[in-house]
């Protein structure tokens, strides 16, 4: 008896949960919070392109597991939406698509969603501020590759809007509402912090079959049946002479001639070799989280004296300034699912085992740790992914200390080098000199060198010059790896 009465308790507590939930289901992204004048909040949901169906696409805008509650304080009455215009909107999917639909907790139970590949996908709970506040975590496996844009505190009569990104007039990503956690500020004011993620979301395919002529199999078909045109082989060097063996002694040695070895030198045209991407977050010193692109020099963004307090030094100068430079990134994940991405050759502070160094991104494995800044202090972070990106546009500031925190992480200014102060100190000298030539440029031949629309990059050479500086100047074994 005693136990029907628990199991009738226990079904009552949750069906209460699950009444007092929003939820955009499981198939609808959140993509927009807002705070309430009361304290509450109103959950935003969409179904973008890239998102929302069974098998084939179907029933992508039955929503029969979404659930928004009464609300006074909002136009609809309703304490959450679904975007109406999405199901206006025409989707193109093949019969065998995959099925693309979140998988989400039964009730909103959970403090935080900061699992691999989850979001908020409802709200729980006391949502006014008089209670903790409940989460419904969903997880969906489009959001492996996803990118952590950073966390933003928002209060009363505020809201965080995601949604679609747009790259040169085309969609290419979705922002969406990954991870919420209710604060109180000092005056007693119930805030919320929302973590965004921008997950990869191109669009649908404008139709479902390319138009291909009939001449073109035939053309296919012709060009197999032609036996390619081979060249002759080049001719070698001369063969050495063949001595054959005898019983009275052994032959002569012949010796070939060595091959003089090359310089190494980096190709011209690959891409700077010592970048972050665009679209780096950067802590300022007046708490605003900016893009490494809309970096400007004079600001002064978070650094390390590797100290238990917050530095912030000023941005002298950049190596590299490209916006519309197309680069390869090496793309860094961590076990909370935070990302940095940085050329391959670019240095930053790793932990391999009990050895900690500053060593360049391509030596870092799955399973070494990072230095990440967690909350008031510096903690190693576990790394759980490595992959190869493309994208537009490499950035590399210039701190006066050679240190910067990049999307939370501890990284150098420079690239991969046995003397990281020589690199710092001889690219300052170089930027100096390169600035008293573009001096005496504009005195006398009336040039105006501070137009270089967006671009700055360091002289011609330097690179070339520094490499061999590496290997003429000796390194003593009481220098510091700093």
């Amino acid at each position: 008896m005693l136990r029907f009465v628990i199991f009738n308790a226990l079904l009552i507590i949750l069906q209460i949960e699950s009444v007092q939930a929003s939820s955009c289901g499981t198939g609808a992204v959140p993509f927009r919070l807002e705070v309430l004048p009361s304290g509450a909040v109103s959950l935003g949901c969409a179904v973008p392109s890239c998102f929302g169906g069974e098998e084939g696409g179907t029933e992508a805008h039955q929503h029969k597991d979404s659930e928004f509650n009464p609300s006074d304080e909002t136009a609809n009455r309703k304490d959450g939406f679904i975007r109406d215009n999405d199901a206006q909107r025409p989707r193109f999917r093949q019969k065998t698509a995959p099925r693309q639909k979140a998988v989400c907790e039964d009730v909103a139970s959970s403090l935080t969603c900061t699992g691999l590949n989850e979001w908020v996908g409802g709200i729980g709970g006391s949502k006014d501020g008089k209670g903790p506040t409940k989460f419904q975590c969903c997880t969906y496996s489009g959001m492996a590759q996803s990118t952590v844009l950073g966390g933003t505190v928002i209060g009363e009569n505020e809201a965080l809007v995601g949604g679609e990104v747009l790259t040169n007039g085309r969609q290419t990503a979705f922002d969406v509402i990954s991870n919420v956690q209710q604060i109180i500020s000092p005056s007693q004011k119930v805030q919320y912090r929302v973590t965004t993620r921008r997950m990869s979301c191109p669009p649908d395919p404008e139709e479902e079959f390319n138009k291909v002529d009939s001449i073109v199999e035939q053309e296919i078909d012709s060009i197999i049946s032609t036996p390619p045109e081979v060249p002759p082989a080049p001719q070698g060097p001369p063969q050495a002479p063949f001595f054959a063996q005898s019983a009275i002694g052994s032959a002569p040695a012949v010796f070939a001639p060595a091959v003089a070895q090359g310089v190494a030198v980096a190709p011209v045209g690959v891409g700077p070799t010592a970048c972050f991407s665009a679209d780096s977050l950067l802590l300022t010193k007046m708490g605003q989280t900016k893009r490494m692109d809309e970096l400007k020099i004079g600001d002064e963004i978070l650094s390390t004296a590797f100290g238990p307090q917050a530095v912030f030094i000023t941005v002298e100068s950049f190596l590299h300034r490209l916006p519309h430079t197309k680069t390869q990134f090496l793309r860094i994940e961590t076990s909370d699912g935070s990302v940095i991405k940085l050329t391959k050759q670019h240095i930053i502070f790793v932990i391999k085992g009990n050895k900690e160094n500053f060593l360049a991104a391509q030596d870092v494995k799955v399973g070494d740790q990072l230095l990440q800044r967690d909350g008031k202090e510096f903690s190693p972070i576990l790394v759980t992914n490595l992959t190869m990106v493309e994208e537009i546009g490499a950035f590399a500031p210039m701190t006066s200390n050679g240190l910067l925190v990049v999307n939370g992480m501890v990284a150098s200014c420079h690239s991969v080098n046995k003397m990281l102060s020589l690199q710092h100190t001889f690219l300052g000298f170089m930027r100096r000199l390169d600035s008293f030539f573009s001096q005496w440029q504009q005195i006398f031949f009336d040039i105006d060198m501070s137009v270089s629309n967006g671009f700055v990059d360091v002289p011609t050479g330097t690179w070339q010059l520094l490499s061999v500086l590496e290997y003429i100047i000796p390194i003593s074994p009481f220098m510091s790896w700093i």
